[in-house]
C-alpha cells in the first residue's frame, strides 16, 4: 500500500486529467444502465405502447450506442495521456536524480541498474498505471453501474448470482501474493541482464583475447532462463486464475436459466431479459478485470524499484556561493574521508599554494584519486577540515567552488556532438578560446587534419578517436573552462612521451593557474614544483623531484619500480 499511495501522490499534479477520464467513463456506464432499463422495458411493456415503434427502438439504441462510444473514446485518450506524463516525469526525476546524487551513490550503482530503471520500469509503471486506470474506470465502472441496475431490478435474484464472485475475489487475492514475489524476482533479474550485457561490452577485447565466448554465452543463457522462470511462474498463475474466473463468471448466466425454467414467477420476462443482457455484459469487463491483479503487482514491483532509487541520499546543494577573483590557498588539515566504514583517505595535512604546481604520486589505489576528488569538491571529507581561503567547504555552496576548477580524470566522457561542442560542453561555443584550450592539450594539429576539423562530429564514447585523442580532447575541455584551478587525474597515459613533454612545456604557460595532477610517469612528476606522495590513503612525503629522492624514501621505490617496469 506504501507503494501505491507514494504512486498516488506522484501523478497528483495529472489529476485534471484523470478527472476528466473519470466523469466521462461514469457517463458511458450510466449509458450501459440507460441500454439495460430500456431492454426491461422493451420486453415488458412494448405490448402496452403502441408509440415505441420498433424504428424509434432503434433509433435510440444507436443513438446510445454512438454516445457511449464517443465517452469511451475520450477517456481512453485521456486514460493514456495521465499514463505518459507520469512516464515522461519519472523519466525526468530518474536522470535528474542522477545528476543531484553523491558521487560515492552513483559510483555505487551500475550502468544497467540505472538503464533498467529509466527505459524498462519506467515504461512498466506508465503502462500498469494507464491498464489498471482503463481497466478500474471503464470495465469497473460498467461492471459496479449494471450490479447495481440489476439489484435495483431484482434484487434477489442478483444477490443469489453475485455468490460466486466472492470466490472470484479470494482467488484474486490468494494469486496476487504469488504474482508479486516473482514480479520482484523478474525486474532483479532484468537489470542484472542489462548490467551483464554492459559488462561484456567493456570485456569484449578480453573475451576475443582469452576466446570465452562460449562461457560468457553460457552465462548469459544463464541469467535469461533464470529471468524467463520467473516470467513463465506468473503467466501460469495468471492464465489459470483468469481460466478459473471465467468459468466462474459463467456460473451465473447458467444459474439464471435455470431459475427462470423451473422458478418462472420469480421474475418477468423483462427481468429475466435484463439480468442475461447484464451479466452477459459484464462477462468481458469481468475478464480483464480478472487479470488486473497480475497488473498490478507489477506495476508494484516497477514502482517499488524505482522509488528505491528516489530515495537515495542527494549531494549537498546549501552553502554560501564562493567568489573568487584569483586561485585560492587550499588547505588540508588531519582531513580523512570513509565510505561504508572503510577509511580511504586519513590524517591528511597539506598547503597548497596559489599558482603552485603540484603532482601526486602513489601506487594504483594508495588514495590519490580520491584525494583530488576531495579537493575539486565530488566528494567531502569525512572527518577534519577541507578549507578555501580559510572558508570550510563544508560552508560552501559546492557547485560554486566547481565551477573555479577544470577536471578532467580517467573516465574521458565524449558526447555525439562535434569537437567544438564537446571541449565547451554545452557552453556556448567560444571558437577561439576552443582553439586555445586545444593547443595547450597539443591536440589542435590532430583536429586540423579531421575532414571538418573543429567541427567534426565524435562519435558515442570517441570512438572513431584514438586514445591519445580522447585524452587530450577532454584535456582541452578541462582547460577550456578552468578559472583558478585545473586538476589532472592520469589524463595523459595514452600519449606518448613526446606528445606529453609538449603538453606540460604548454601548461606552464598558464601561469594564473594553480595545476594539480596524479602521474605514474616520470615526465609528469618532473613537471611538478612539488610532489605530494600518497600511499594507504595518507601523505607521507612532500618536495620537488630532487629533494625526494635524496631523501631515499617512498617517492624513490616508486621511480625504481618506474625504471624497472
Amino acid at each position: 500500500m506504501k507503494v501505491l499511495k507514494r504512486l498516488f501522490a506522484f501523478s497528483k499534479k495529472h489529476y485534471t486529467i484523470f478527472f476528466v477520464a473519470v466523469v466521462v467513463s461514469v457517463l458511458a456506464s450510466l449509458l450501459d444502465v440507460v441500454f439495460l432499463y430500456l431492454i426491461k422495458q422493451c420486453t415488458d411493456n412494448y405490448h402496452l405502447s403502441p408509440e415505441f415503434t420498433p424504428f424509434v427502438i432503434i433509433l435510440i439504441l444507436l443513438s446510445l450506442a454512438i454516445l457511449r462510444s464517443v465517452f469511451n473514446y475520450v477517456a481512453e485518450v485521456k486514460i493514456f495521456d495521465f499514463g505518459r506524463k507520469i512516464v515522461i516525469d519519472v523519466r525526468n526525476l530518474l536522470y535528474n536524480k542522477l545528476l543531484c546524487l553523491k558521487i560515492c551513490e552513483v559510483q555505487k550503482h551500475h550502468l544497467g541498474d540505472l538503464t533498467t530503471k529509466l527505459l524498462f520500469q519506467s515504461e512498466g509503471l506508465g503502462t500498469g498505471v494507464v491498464t489498471l486506470s482503463k481497466t478500474i474506470l471503464q470495465e469497473g465502472l460498467i461492471t459496479f453501474s449494471i450490479l447495481v441496475a440489476l439489484l435495483y431490478m431484482n434484487l434477489y435474484l442478483t444477490l443469489l448470482v453475485l455468490i460466486t464472485f466472492g470466490l472470484i475475489f479470494y482467488l484474486m487475492h490468494f494469486v496476487g501474493k504469488y504474482m508479486l514475489t516473482h514480479g520482484y524476482a523478474v525486474q532483479n533479474k532484468l537489470s542484472e541482464l542489462t548490467h551483464f550485457m554492459d559488462q561484456t561490452k567493456y570485456a569484449i577485447k578480453t573475451i576475443f583475447m582469452l576466446d570465452k565466448h562460449e562461457q560468457m554465452y553460457a552465462n548469459f543463457q544463464s541469467i535469461v532462463k533464470k529471468h524467463n522462470i520467473h516470467q513463465v511462474k506468473i503467466n501460469r498463475a495468471s492464465a489459470l486464475s483468469s481460466g478459473v474466473i471465467h468459468f466462474l463468471i459463467t456460473l451465473p448466466l447458467a444459474f439464471l436459466i435455470w431459475l427462470f425454467m423451473v422458478f418462472p414467477s420469480w421474475a418477468s420476462a423483462g427481468d429475466f431479459a435484463a439480468l442475461v443482457f447484464g451479466f452477459s455484459r459484464i462477462y468481458a469487463p469481468m475478464k480483464r478485470l480478472s487479470t488486473l491483479n497480475s497488473t498490478l503487482q507489477a506495476t508494484i514491483a516497477a514502482s517499488d524499484s524505482v522509488f528505491t532509487w528516489f530515495d537515495l541520499e542527494n549531494e549537498r546543494r546549501d552553502g554560501d556561493t564562493l567568489t573568487l577573483t584569483s586561485p585560492p590557498e587550499i588547505k588540508l588539515s588531519d582531513t580523512g574521508y570513509t565510505v561504508d566504514n572503510k577509511e580511504i583517505l586519513s590524517n591528511c595535512d597539506l598547503i597548497i599554494k596559489p599558482k603552485s604546481i603540484i603532482a601526486f604520486a602513489g601506487e594504483t589505489g594508495s588514495g590519490k584519486t580520491s584525494l583530488l576528488q576531495l579537493i575539486a569538491g565530488l566528494i567531502e571529507p569525512s572527518n577534519g577540515s577541507l578549507l578555501i581561503n580559510n572558508q570550510s567547504v563544508k560552508d560552501i555552496y559546492l557547485p560554486s567552488w566547481r565551477k573555479q576548477i577544470g577536471f578532467v580524470d580517467q573516465s574521458l566522457p565524449l558526447f555525439n556532438t562535434s569537437v567544438a561542442e564537446n571541449v565547451a560542453f554545452f557552453d556556448e561555443v567560444n571558437l577561439n578560446r576552443v582553439k586555445w584550450a586545444c593547443h595547450i592539450a597539443a591536440v589542435d594539429e590532430d583536429i586540423i587534419n579531421m575532414q571538418d576539423q573543429y567541427d567534426s562530429i565524435i562519435e558515442y564514447g570517441g570512438s572513431n578517436l584514438s586514445g591519445g585523442q580522447r585524452q587530450r580532447i577532454v584535456l582541452a575541455r578541462a582547460i577550456y573552462h578552468a578559472k583558478h584551478l585545473l586538476i589532472i587525474d592520469e589524463a595523459t597515459s595514452a600519449v606518448d612521451n613526446e606528445t606529453e613533454q609538449l603538453i606540460y612545456e604548454r601548461l606552464k604557460t598558464l601561469d594564473n593557474l594553480t595545476i594539480l595532477l596524479s602521474s605514474h610517469r616520470e615526465a609528469g612528476l618532473r613537471f611538478a614544483e612539488c610532489i605530494v606522495v600518497v600511499d594507504q590513503g595518507e601523505i607521507i612525503e612532500c618536495g620537488s623531484f630532487s629533494e625526494l629522492l635524496e631523501k631515499d624514501g617512498r617517492f624513490k621505490q616508486l621511480i625504481g619500480l618506474e625504471h624497472e617496469g
